[in-house]
Formats: structure tokens, C-alpha cells, sequence
């Protein structure tokens, strides 16, 4: 099954069986124990609270149908067009749990009671935000709890697609029409593995090529560390 690029889907008014069609092409949903339903995990819990392990099969490009990628449909979002030039990156590492690259300057703070770290641009540039959480889950208990939390707020999908990170598939998502009204745009990398799964979300106020060709940069070099489930040890 070829892996298809989405663009100008707004959640809040597709049915459910749209919503399990999304998840069962993103391998999420292919087995019984795997049916979409709002885990005990929301997103806004995986922004800094850990979860208890859960067994499952692993997951890579083989079990999403390979690596293609393929437009569909016009967008309300126009899909910006990368000029795909390397951007400097400075590894930060998070104790023995994942590390990821930021340009220079950027300013690193570290959670003090879970696997969570938060990058922002320095003080006179422009307001980006982003943050991974790790949680002791797989991806089939996070990515349902996900989409629908997406889907009951009404946000914009303005595209998504998969791709490998860190030798993984990861679901990457952008969204619109967010709340805050400094940084309406969100950039969402789902990086899940058998037994754990890192979300990574940029927040951000405008939308341009280079921007995106930065945060995709930036979300594609996360690495995991040593697989652990204990707390986190802190630089």
C-alpha cells in the first residue's frame, strides 16, 4: 500500500470511518487490539507525563507500505516547497532517553519529571517553539488518542504524510487554526518504535519554505538513545 501525502483535511468535520481509514493506512489500526479509541493517554499528557509499557509488534517502513509519497486532492494549505538546504544543527541530548539537533542559539530546557525537552529561538528572533515528550507507550496506543483530539478541536490538517526517522516510520502532521493566536501553525512528528513513542511538536507563527525546510530538519534528526523506561537522568 503506498503511503499518500494528504493535504486540506479539517478533522472536526470528517466522519469516524474517514478517521479509521487514516489509522488503519498508517498501520495503526491492522490489528484487533488496535481498534481506534481515545487511550488513557491525550496528547496534552504525552507533553510531559510518562505511561506504563504496552506490547506490540514493531513498526517500520515495511509495515506502512515503503517509503512513496504522493499528492492528493487540491489544498486550502498550499503545500511550501523546500529548498532543501542543510541547516547547521547543535546536538542536545535528554539523559539516556533521545537527542536532537537545534540551530545555534537556540535555548534548551530539560523537564524535571519526565522524559520532556523544550527548544525555543532566542530572545529577538521569531517565536518558535518546540518540544518533544517521550512516552513508554506504542504509537497504536498514542496515534488514535491523537487524531481524535485533533479531530474534536476542529483543527485544520493542512497535509501529512509518513517518512523514516531514526530508522522508524513517523507520522508527520501540520495543522492550523490553533488557539494561540502568536503561533497559529503547528508541526507535529510522530516517531514511534515496538515499545515507546516520541512526539515532537513545533509551534509557530508563520509559514514559509524555509520554515518548513527548518523544522523538517530539525524533527528528522531526532535520535533515540539507549531504550530505557527508567526516569530520565538530567545533564
Amino acid at each position: 500500500m503506498m503511503i499518500k501525502a494528504k493535504v486540506g483535511q479539517k478533522l472536526g468535520r470528517v466522519t469516524r470511518i474517514s478517521l479509521v481509514g487514516l489509522m488503519m493506512m498508517l498501520g495503526t489500526a491492522l490489528v484487533a487490539e488496535a481498534r481506534p479509541q481515545r487511550s488513557a493517554t491525550t496528547p496534552a499528557m504525552a507533553m510531559g507525563h510518562g505511561g506504563e509499557n504496552h506490547d506490540a509488534a514493531d513498526h517500520n517502513a515495511a509495515d506502512y507500505g515503503g517509503e512513496g509519497q504522493e499528492a492528493m486532492g487540491d489544498s486550502e494549505e498550499p503545500m511550501p516547497i523546500s529548498t532543501g538546504a542543510t541547516v547547521s544543527l547543535i546536538p542536545a541530548s535528554h539523559g539516556d532517553h533521545f537527542a536532537m539537533g537545534f540551530p545555534e542559539g537556540w535555548v534548551v530546557s530539560h523537564g524535571a519529571t519526565a522524559p520532556h525537552l523544550t527548544a525555543r529561538t532566542p530572545e529577538g528572533a521569531p517565536m518558535m517553539v518546540t518540544e518533544v515528550a517521550w512516552q513508554a507507550e506504542a504509537p497504536t496506543q498514542i496515534v488514535p488518542a491523537l487524531l481524535n483530539e485533533i479531530r474534536e478541536k476542529g483543527y485544520t490538517m493542512a497535509r501529512y504524510d509518513a517518512i523514516v526517522v531514526d530508522g522508524t516510520t513517523t507520522l508527520r502532521l501540520w495543522l492550523a487554526d490553533l488557539p494561540e493566536s502568536d503561533l497559529p501553525y503547528a508541526f507535529i512528528s510522530v516517531v514511534g518504535y515496538s515499545d515507546a513513542t516520541a512526539i515532537l511538536t513545533s509551534r509557530y507563527g508563520t509559514r514559509s519554505p524555509d520554515l518548513d525546510n527548518l523544522l523538517s530538519q530539525i524533527h528528522q534528526s531526532f535520535r533515540r538513545s539507549t531504550p530505557s523506561t527508567a526516569e530520565p537522568h538530567h545533564p
